[in-house]
């Protein structure tokens, strides 16, 4: 474990140092400015003639976002090297808790990317919302929630009416669903409407296709999420036929 979760996070901060590179790119600001960033954060940057450039280039609302999205990029590669370098005396439990944090998080991110996230690993599932507008979200899992959840392939899944985050499942075995491939689970999934967190009771079903992505759907009620699927594996082999 703790050698796949070095690798994932070195992986993960590789990909962070591209993204960082994308933004000063499109940025196109001096050095000062990215430092200015890191080292005292967004609203001193807010104050340079850097920043009143770039929000008469691309308009403050784009300009506002680019430089947030920097200094989490930068704030995140910093806890991984910070991070890594303290990991010899972890347990295998602190590194299930870690990745637990990690994956989680940037399965958050995916899902919502409007919002900052952070993830806690709690006895109980949870939230809390942001106490300001830069803040994060924190959301309480289970140390099991890789387990059950992110290896499952049902971390996110998209509703009728948005993406829903999956916080804890338990396979239900249903035999007549199981028969033909669909597994089904109880879940409690987080919702985010109007950037308000709300958790809900639904049914996550999946159908796993050879060397392709599980066709997922969700529901409050059972017989809902079951015609659902059923309608997207339809919809899924009608699009094959016509390929």
């Amino acid at each position: 474990m703790s050698e796949n979760y070095n690798y994932y996070l070195y992986k993960q901060t590789q990909e962070l140092k591209d993204f960082v590179h994308a933004i000063k790119k499109s940025l196109n600001c001096s050095p000062q400015f990215y430092r200015e960033v890191s080292e005292r954060g967004c609203y001193a940057a807010m104050q340079t003639n850097d920043y009143s450039r770039l929000c008469v280039r691309y308009g403050e609302n784009v300009a506002r976002t680019q430089v947030i999205a920097y200094q989490g990029l930068v704030t995140e590669i910093v806890a991984n090297r910070k991070f890594l370098a303290q990991r010899e005396n972890f347990s295998c439990l602190d590194n299930e808790k870690e990745l637990t944090k990690s994956i989680g998080r940037e399965y958050l991110s995916l899902a919502f990317p409007s919002l900052n996230w952070h993830v806690d690993v709690m006895s109980d599932i949870g939230f809390e919302e942001r106490k300001s507008y830069y803040g994060d979200n924190t959301v309480n899992l289970k140390l099991s929630w890789n387990t059950k959840v992110s290896k499952k392939q049902i971390a996110t899944v998209n509703a009728g009416d948005g993406m829903r985050f999956i916080l804890d499942a338990t396979e239900r075995h249903i035999e007549r669903l199981n028969e033909i491939g669909i597994r089904a689970y109880s879940a409690a999934a987080l919702h985010v409407k109007h950037k308000k967190l709300s958790i809900e009771n639904a049914w996550v079903m999946t159908y796993e296709r050879d060397g392709n992505k599980a066709i997922k759907a969700i529901h409050k009620e059972f017989s809902r999420a079951e015609s659902l699927i059923n309608r997207r594996i339809k919809d899924e082999v009608v699009g094959l036929l016509l390929d």
